[in-house]
């Protein structure tokens, strides 16, 4: 491990993301065109007497329909879902809302409810299946409402004020469970990022450095919003594509864009669609889109892979040669002959999935170490499992629970048990385990999600088959190691890599409150200790 971690210390992770910017199909001539938003997955474009559609097919706009009556002020909607947010004419507030639909090629309006208020610089976003809408109020205080449009009767419900200078709203976002506004501020300065929340209400969050290009905000991965970034006024920053992190709250650059005068836009894949006036003649639409490269394994890199699948498989082959003329006991229980410390971590590497691996660290990145509570509640219910159980079954030479089932009861009891268990396993708890790994197995080698799930399973079949119950210990002797290095590995790494090390580790910790580990609360849609108590004593137990 030493060598390993020496070597590290070199090492330098490029960045994996580029950015390219492509011009759509020319614009209709003619039209003077004022927004656009996706639907569909599908960009439309609104001009002065009609809507257009975008045939990415046949590269060029088709007619959709009349534009819609009244002025338009901003869109939203995720992509799919899109809604036009109107005002009367000649008045710069936003007074209705009217959801678009595409039907049989042609752009469908269908109005909802008015506003409770007239809005002024007003943005719109799908969250949790409703459409929300921030804009200024009278009154000149932040103001949000949300509908839900599948409602029998939808309605208007107030969100309330965001606190501070209201400023008027550049976009508005939903990632990660959470809405994001952005507002603009005064001149020559910056803008605040606000962040709501159906329980937590409005906080804020680090501002971008610039101001955002009017609607061009987009939700990309699992923690990223995309903006189009233009300097503070006054400024020799260029446009650039920047992206926010939701759980770290930290902005990244990934390029600059050769549009200084980009008017507006909307999120369009993993990109922004813009609108880019021209001197002289009709605006373009360009797209700047986010591209992900991978960092594909090396040589060297597939030969340890290799020689790990093979000396699983090696580990079921000498078991199976060596023990061939044993008892079929002998094949389930290992011939009783299973060093303790072996069994323990048999034990230990069985529960520890790659739910606890991978789901349940990026659980634990994301919010805190209330998770990692259940691990700790587990060894009470391992007492009770060591302490009355397993002596019962040691009493009664028995091979499993299962066993215990038959003899107490009878041996259909035994097959129904041995059944249900088995489905739920498979349609429960191993899809996952085998569905997280391959997905990072996918990311790192370009192997494809199925293929990965199909090489898993099969290697772990076969030894298992082949080599009974010691090949299973033992092999989980090996894995336990393997990822217990990995993670010493990789925590060595990022402490290494990080700017002041472990101590700024800690700090950052700390300052987001990450190592709070016990909620006594009695909400049961949280994770608190009396759902751990309740979940992982029986869950324990049972298994």
């Amino acid at each position: 491990m030493l060598p390993l971690l020496t070597a590290t210390a070199a090492a330098h992770a490029g960045s994996l993301v580029s950015v390219t910017v492509n011009q759509i199909a020319p614009l209709p001539e003619g039209e003077a065109i004022s927004h656009v938003l996706v639907i569909d997955d599908r960009p439309a474009a609104f001009g002065t007497e009609s809507t257009w559609l975008f045939d990415e097919s046949d590269k060029r706009w088709e007619r959709a329909g009349q534009r819609p009556r009244g002025r338009i002020v901003g869109v939203g909607g995720d992509g799919d879902r899109a809604y036009l947010l109107l005002g009367a004419e000649g008045e710069a507030g936003v007074t209705r809302v009217e959801r678009i639909s595409l039907l049989a090629g042609s752009l469908e309006s269908t109005a909802l409810p008015p506003l409770p208020v007239e809005l002024d610089s007003a943005r719109g976003s799908v969250f949790q299946g409703k459409f929300f809408v921030a804009g200024i109020g009278a009154d000149g205080g932040g103001r949000l409402f949300s509908i839900d449009p599948n409602a029998l009767r939808p309605a208007w419900t107030g969100h309330g004020a965001w606190p501070g200078n209201a400023g008027s709203v550049s976009s508005a976002v939903t990632q990660n469970s959470v809405l994001l506004v952005t507002v603009t501020g005064p001149a020559r300065s910056g803008e605040r990022l606000l962040q709501w929340e159906p329980e937590q209400g409005w906080t804020e969050r680090a501002g971008p450095p610039g101001r955002i290009v009017e609607g061009t905000g987009r939700a990309v991965g699992q923690g990223h919003s995309i903006y189009l970034v233009r300097g503070i006024p006054g400024s020799d920053s260029p446009l650039r594509l920047m992206s926010f992190q939701t759980i770290t709250g930290s902005w990244a650059i990934h390029g600059e864009v050769e549009a200084s005068s980009a008017r507006t836009g909307v999120g369009w894949r993993n990109g922004i669609l813009w609108l880019q006036p021209v001197p002289g003649g009709p605006s373009e639409l360009r797209l700047a889109r986010l591209e992900s490269g991978k960092q594909l394994l090396g040589l060297l890199d597939w030969g340890v892979i290799a020689v790990y699948l093979f000396g699983m498989l090696g580990v079921g082959m000498y078991f199976y040669r060596r023990d061939a003329q044993s008892s079929k006991a002998d094949f389930f229980l290992g011939g009783r002959s299973i060093p303790f410390w072996a069994a323990g971590i048999s034990l230990y590497a069985s529960n520890a999935s790659s739910i606890s691996y991978i789901a349940v660290p990026a659980k634990s990145f994301a919010t805190n170490w209330q998770y990692l509570l259940s691990n700790i509640i587990v060894v009470l219910g391992l007492m009770f499992v060591a302490v009355w159980v397993v002596p019962l079954l040691r009493r009664l030479s028995l091979m499993s629970s299962f066993h215990y089932l038959e003899t107490r009861f009878h041996p259909a009891i035994r097959v129904l048990s041995s059944a249900l268990y088995i489905v739920f396993q498979l349609g429960g708890r191993m899809t996952i385990i085998l569905f997280l790994p391959s997905l990072a197995i996918s990311t790192v080698t370009g192997i494809d999600v199925s293929i990965s799930i199909l090489i898993m399973g099969v290697v772990t079949v076969c030894y298992t088959v082949l080599g009974g119950m010691k090949a299973v210990i033992w092999t989980d002797v090996v894995q336990l190691f393997v990822m217990f290095g990995g993670t010493f590995f990789a925590i060595a790494f990022v402490l290494m890599k990080l700017d002041g090390g472990a101590a700024e580790f800690l700090s950052a910790a700390l300052m987001d409150d990450k190592m709070k580990l016990v909620d006594w609360s009695f909400d049961l849609t949280e994770a608190t200790i009396w759902g751990f108590v309740f979940l992982v004593l029986f869950d324990t137990v049972l298994t």
